[in-house]
């Protein structure tokens, strides 16, 4: 059987990324050009980048 060929999107990727933190962190994300940024209770805060490497 051949894989199934798709394209995702850097706002797709974003979106699920941001859908699998809600209930697993106790943080607030906020979207920003193509970044997710994750501020935790405790303070901490992440920036997650996300940039399509064409091939």
């Amino acid at each position: 059987m051949e894989p199934m060929k798709y394209t995702v999107t850097v706002d797709e990727l974003l979106n699920d990324l941001e859908t699998m933190t809600d209930g697993i962190f106790d943080a607030e994300t906020t979207r920003g050009e193509n970044e997710l940024v994750l501020v935790f209770s405790n303070g901490q805060t992440f920036r997650i980048r996300v940039e399509d490497i064409p091939e």
